[in-house]
């Protein structure tokens, strides 16, 4: 392949992206404070049955 087509590919490939983030405004819109926004401002307690556990194991030296 020639190397200019597969920077302009590139390059169109990361403006698309771009374009579609700002669309979408990834992760979040910040417009309002409710949903998954609200949630990572501060600490919450999933459900007593989680799917899925995370076991931290660590040690301060």
């Amino acid at each position: 392949m020639n190397k200019k087509l597969i920077v302009i590919a590139t390059v169109g490939c990361l403006l698309a992206g771009f374009a579609v983030g700002l669309v979408v405004r990834w992760p979040f819109s910040g417009a309002s404070d409710t949903g998954a926004a609200a949630l990572l401002k501060s600490p919450t307690k999933g459900p007593d049955d989680p799917l899925i556990t995370i076991i931290e194991i660590s040690e301060f030296q």
